[in-house]
């Protein structure tokens, strides 16, 4: 049984809390504990670990916390926003003067949670800590699309990358698939027949909407760009390409199994050209 005190009490009132940051000159004691490899005057760190298990004053069942590496960035990047990447995420924290900074799931680890009773983090709460919590959720929750299917896909994915970099991929909050196949990889006669449901937030969505019968529109040039980049993959049969108000897609779409969320980081993990995971 561990001999060290912990006051929880003092912890909750120095404003512990999952998503608190903390850096060195606010947390000294905590950074002197963080490996080598992850220390840097200039980052900030997030803490990951959950209330219940930070605040638990049993040091043998709950003796550490888990952090992330935050680096402070000049722009934020759009693909990095709203969860998209599940290794990287770009936000600003208002509560710091708006700073922008990045998290890495690369750089993550954990520490001994002891001395949080002793010092305060350097912002307690952030306001975005549901999307701070949400990407960390999608990590684990990637949908595993078909070795063949993201071989295909693989041979436009430079390109279609520079797409959802633009202006109109930025503003997509997620994106959605359906397949004719989840789950099999099709022979090489056999096509994927693919809809693709580009989520925006309403703002957005009524942009397009007001727009929507121009075909010279930013946002209609988008989904052709796309269609024309997707049809280049040789045995894929585009049928849609839409956009959707994040309004209307509903709990139970996302739970018919019918629409799978696609990480398009993920898209080269296929049998060929693997890319490495962080």
């Amino acid at each position: 049984m561990s001999k060290l005190a912990f006051d929880r009490a003092q912890a909750i009132n120095n404003g512990w809390r999952q998503c608190s940051i903390f850096n060195k000159t606010s947390s000294p004691i905590l950074y002197d504990q963080i490996p080598s490899n992850h220390q840097n005057e200039s980052y900030y760190y997030l803490v990951l670990s959950h209330l219940c298990s930070l605040l638990n004053g049993n040091l043998d069942l709950e003796p550490t916390l888990e952090y992330i590496v935050c680096e402070k960035i000049d722009n934020i990047d759009g693909n990095n926003t709203y969860g998209k990447n599940p290794r990287v995420l770009d936000f600003e924290i208002p509560e710091l003067n708006n700073i922008k900074i990045r998290a890495l799931q690369k750089k993550r680890g954990f520490i001994n949670k002891i001395s949080i009773h002793s010092e305060k983090p350097l912002v307690g709460s952030i306001s975005n800590e549901q999307s701070v919590t949400r990407w960390m959720a999608n990590r684990y929750t990637t949908t595993a699309l078909p070795d063949e299917f993201e071989s295909r896909i693989n041979k436009q994915k430079s390109k279609l990358a520079k797409i959802f970099a633009g202006d109109i991929g930025k503003k997509c909050k997620s994106v959605y698939i359906n397949l004719n196949e989840f789950t099999r990889d099709l022979q090489k006669h056999e096509d994927y027949v693919l809809h693709m449901f580009f989520v925006l937030q309403n703002s957005d969505y009524e942009a397009y909407f007001e727009t929507e019968d121009n075909p010279n529109s930013i946002f209609n040039k988008f989904l052709t760009t796309i269609s024309n980049k997707i049809e280049d993959c040789e045995g894929i049969v585009l049928n849609k390409a839409v956009f959707i108000n994040e309004k209307t897609l509903t709990v139970a779409q996302l739970e018919s199994g019918k629409l799978k969320r696609w990480q398009f980081d993920y898209v080269s993990l296929g049998k060929k050209g693997m890319l490495p995971i962080d």
